[in-house]
């Protein structure tokens, strides 16, 4: 199930009565965009209750905080409160049949042609989440895991150059070479290497007496400098062993563009701005892959994004060579957030499913 922040949500805070009405005003403003009143919604809803009572019920809604009026004469429609306790109690999401299966025959189709490289695959998963949505999408590519390292050894080249190999514990290998005094002398270079063996591959340090440590670090003191700089070298290499290029795909903006929140040309500016700020929503994804929910549901002010009157919905997928990515849509907050969960579900575990059958 796709999560808010629903800690702080209290599933008992309403009665039935109010669950029907909030979700009901939901539901119609969602579609609608306008506003909703008790008389409408009085024809409209399955509570069998006079226009008064739902009322009374709305104005108590209103003061709880999951409802405002925009106009003193005009309907209500849901806050950013209401939206979250509307997403995590109430919404019934879809049920998109054999809707996973067109997506994977389709992906696996594309995925076996030779000339079609990863990147492009993927545009096509976020394109196909812009159509069924109409909202904007974006995409960060597979990330590999941060995984701890497992191994450090060195090769002695040249008198002057040493290669460091580094093994994680996914079991991926990288190297890089460093220079060192000509007069380091081999018997040195494995008391260094030991070192950091005991340093940064955490299931060393049980195997090394603690003694034994401070002696290395003793007959080492001359050489903090070339430790230090062989350090920073370990961990620039693995970051960059990590790191994607080009890992953020964004497509179908002018949808959002088509929505009437966004049709005063001071609010388009601002969204025009944000869209712009591509290291930020590259920051927002690539954080969300460290929560531990296939899909989350961020609204308003919980999203992050540079306009509070916007939501992010993301959901993580598997990556060849145990990678991680994650795509997601971007829209105002009157999303229809079954929809969109339901669709990022089902792509999530199509994506899924191509790269795990692949590898």
């Amino acid at each position: 199930m796709p999560l808010t922040d629903n800690k702080n949500i209290d599933a008992d805070a309403l009665n039935e009565r109010q669950k029907i009405i909030l979700q009901e005003i939901c539901d119609s403003f969602i579609m609608t965009g306008v506003p909703v009143g008790s008389r409408t919604l009085s024809k409209l809803s399955s509570l069998s209750c006079s226009p008064a009572t739902i009322r009374n019920e709305m104005s108590d809604l209103e003061v709880m905080g999951y409802l405002a009026a925009p106009h003193a004469s005009a309907g209500r429609l849901p806050t950013e409160k209401g939206y979250r306790f509307y997403v995590s109690c109430l919404i019934k999401y879809e049920k998109i049949s054999n809707l996973e299966e067109s997506i994977v025959t389709k992906l696996q189709s594309l995925a076996q042609r030779e000339d079609l490289e990863l990147e492009e695959l993927l545009k096509q998963a976020v394109r196909f989440v812009c159509n069924q949505t109409g909202l904007a999408g974006l995409l960060l590519m597979p990330q590999m895991k941060s995984a701890a390292l497992e191994h450090i050894k060195f090769f002695r080249i040249l008198s002057d150059k040493l290669m460091v190999i580094m093994i994680d514990q996914l079991g991926n290998i990288d190297n890089t070479v460093v220079d060192i005094a000509p007069d380091i002398t081999d018997e040195m270079l494995d008391r260094i290497v030991m070192l950091l063996n005991v340093k940064l591959c955490h299931q060393r340090n049980a195997k090394v007496e603690q003694g034994q440590i401070n002696h290395i670090k003793q007959l080492l003191g001359k050489y903090n400098e070339l430790l230090n700089a062989l350090v920073a070298k370990i961990k620039e290499s693995q970051q960059k062993a990590h790191t994607v290029h080009n890992p953020l795909l964004i497509d179908g903006f002018a949808n959002i563009l088509e929505q009437p929140e966004f049709s005063e040309p001071e609010k388009m500016k601002m969204l025009l701005q944000m869209l712009n700020q591509k290291e930020e929503l590259l920051e927002l994804l690539s954080n969300s892959l460290d929560q531990r929910p296939q899909i989350m549901v961020n609204i308003g002010t919980d999203s992050g994004l540079a306009l509070n009157d916007m939501s992010l919905v993301t959901a993580s997928y598997s990556g060849p060579n145990q990678s991680i990515g994650n795509i997601g849509v971007i829209g105002p907050l009157r999303m229809n957030y079954g929809q969109v969960v339901a669709i990022l579900a089902q792509l999530s575990n199509a994506l899924s499913r191509v790269f795990i059958g692949q590898h």
